[in-house]
């Protein structure tokens, strides 16, 4: 990394707050480790299985400290007396013992720093208690994120950094090329039920890998059993059971339609993806970007459809607009020739003698119809 001594020049600086954006795969992970040679690191992530992965990585060639699977008092008793390694720990496991760190020259990294001001303003407040608490006590402290929305920068980040004397903001989102997108379609307006059958489609045509963002856990078990059904390899996973979807991965070997919700959309390696898929609307751009993040990681194109409502020209608008009706029609079409053959198996399935009486049946009833038909309004 050319620019390693400029990052580590910043990092130790006293009483410094530094929010580093960079896009997905630029190499935030080894520029921890490269810090990791010259100070002490305590690694927090919002989410166990980044936390897990870290581990995996940086236990090759670096002294740690992991409470992923050993108790957090021992760990950090460890880690206090040691002259260089890297904590890792997750928000909710560090929280209790923010206390105990006395020394200022530490170095704390926020991965995903991002989800701690989303996901610390509702359901995971500890997430916004460990980062006050951070700044709170002047640790240097050093934020990665992938995207963050302008308004956070905007108004969150002066509120944390006016507790530090030195606050540097470094957004490298610009400096890389974004991965080719082959289509890119926003289907607002288009029918669940037509949006899912072309899911399927494009999952049985192209034999690719495919992510489908959904909005709830009971999406998740409802999509899953409603494509395994239709002959796909289907796995799903949920928020908190990240570690149990890696397990049942490796399993797996083929092309497969992955439904998630927003659990997989930070941070966890996943296969190539070449379609990605949100079946709702995104109100949170930091999300959507991750989201869409996830597709054509290995440099190659990748296919995007989405729920968001975005600018168009008349020709996309045009172009969503005649998808939507092909669509449409033919998830009628295939209706009437799933109808057609249910009738033609039934039909083949009677006696000779059993059609004959159908016959006759639906003949006399038309004559019966005629007759009061004339009955009541004559010849």
């Amino acid at each position: 990394m050319d620019n390693s001594n400029i990052f580590t020049s910043l990092t130790l600086i006293p009483s410094s707050f530094t929010l580093m954006i960079a896009p997905t795969g630029w190499g935030k992970t080894t520029l921890v480790l490269e810090l990791a040679k010259v100070q002490k690191i305590v690694f927090i992530s919002p989410l166990r299985i980044i936390a897990q992965e870290f581990e995996q990585r940086a236990a090759r060639t670096h002294n740690i400290f992991s409470t992923c699977h050993t108790s957090t008092p021992e760990v950090l008793s460890r880690f206090l007396k040691a002259k260089r390694g890297i904590l890792i720990t997750t928000a909710e496991k560090i929280y209790d013992y923010l206390e105990c760190f006395n020394d200022k020259s530490i170095l704390f990294v926020l991965d995903e720093i991002h989800l701690f001001w989303h996901w610390g303003k509702d359901f995971r407040p500890v997430l916004k208690e460990v980062l006050m608490g951070v700044c709170g006590q002047g640790f240097k402290l050093l934020g990665l994120s992938a995207t963050i929305d302008k308004s956070i920068i905007d108004k969150e980040l002066p509120l944390y950094g006016a507790e530090y004397e030195h606050s540097y903001l470094i957004d490298l989102t610009q400096t890389q090329k974004s991965r080719p997108t082959n289509r890119i379609l926003g289907m607002k307006n288009v029918p669940k039920n037509i949006f899912h059958n072309l899911v399927l489609n494009e999952a049985l045509k192209n034999k690719e890998n495919t992510l489908l963002f959904v909005k709830s856990r009971k999406e998740v078990d409802f999509y899953c059993d409603f494509y395994a059904k239709k002959g796909l390899q289907v796995l799903g996973c949920k928020g908190g059971e990240v570690y149990k979807f890696y397990l049942e991965l490796i399993k797996k070997s083929g092309p497969m339609l992955i439904v998630s919700t927003t659990a997989l959309s930070h941070g966890a390696n996943l296969p190539v993806i070449r379609k990605v898929f949100i079946n709702y609307e995104v109100t949170e751009n930091d999300f959507f970007v991750q989201m869409k993040g996830r597709g054509g990681r290995d440099g190659g194109g990748f296919d995007f459809f989405h729920c968001n409502e975005f600018d168009l020209s008349f020709k996309e608008s045009l172009k969503i607009g005649l998808i939507s009706v092909l669509l449409k029609g033919r998830f009628i079409w295939q209706k009437y020739e799933d109808k057609s053959r249910r009738d033609s198996l039934i039909e083949n399935s009677l006696s000779r003698k059993t059609r004959y009486w159908k016959s006759s049946a639906k003949k006399w009833q038309k004559y019966f119809c005629s007759f009061l038909w004339w009955s009541r309004w004559g010849s």
